[in-house]
């Protein structure tokens, strides 16, 4: 199995958790696309690649990817977006709101996102199997209202149903483990997050502290990818 993991600073936890499991894995291969912050914005489908004509993000593909500056699609089985504003929804069941409601906030809350964008320059590439993942939930130390943890799993199958389906694409979830108080991510698994290697100076500096309150470490992306690409 091959996959393209295509995301901004948020893909640096996944980058690092390969890292402690590639080795066990040998059937299969996950070259990672990624680029920091909005600088994805450029990445346009242009027949078989994913492409971007901003010399940083080409920089930075061939960083991460290991010497490529586009994304073949030919070349890979499945693709994984990750981050880029994607984030969790909540639902509850037993509070009532009208379809038209829900279906609104739901569009609203996936559509304007760098990760839909990519989803859809993605998809005018290929109809092979599209994966996406959301940013970690917040902190546990931010002290957030705690929520009931079916919250989490009951909006992630609404969007899958109404939103993503319609690509025939799939928001995986956030390893439970690693969720505190139902909407959190304990900091235990953000703690010592540290920048996208990109090919610069500051590759392996530490995130500043407020910043590591939203980007997660390397055993948090090892359990991400355990659970969602791996299935053991």
């Amino acid at each position: 199995m091959k996959y393209a993991v295509i995301g901004n600073s948020h893909l640096g936890a996944l980058k690092r958790g390969w890292d402690t499991l590639k080795s066990n894995h040998r059937d299969i291969t996950i070259t990672f696309f990624g680029s920091r912050a909005y600088s994805l914005e450029s990445l346009r489908s242009e027949g078989e690649f994913l492409s971007s004509s901003d010399p940083v993000v080409r920089s930075s593909f061939e960083h991460t990817s290991g010497g490529h500056a586009s994304i073949e699609v030919e070349k890979f089985d499945v693709f994984v977006l990750y981050g880029m504003w994607c984030q969790a929804f909540f639902l509850t069941k037993d509070i009532f709101y009208s379809k038209q409601v829900l279906q609104r906030a739901a569009l609203g809350h996936c559509s304007d996102t760098l990760s839909f964008s990519v989803l859809k320059e993605a998809r005018r590439s290929t109809n092979k199997p599209i994966l996406l993942g959301h940013c970690p939930l917040s902190s546990s130390l931010l002290g957030l209202r705690e929520r009931p943890i079916p919250d989490y799993y009951t909006g992630l199958s609404y969007v899958n149903e109404v939103i993503y389906q319609d690509f025939d694409a799939r928001l995986m979830e956030q390893p439970k483990e690693t969720i505190s108080q139902g909407c959190m991510t304990d900091y235990h698994f953000l703690k010592g997050a540290q920048r996208l290697p990109v090919g610069m100076e500051n590759d392996d500096e530490l995130l500043k502290p407020s910043d590591q309150n939203f980007h997660a470490n390397a055993e948090f992306g090892r359990l991400w990818i355990r659970k969602n690409l791996l299935k053991n």
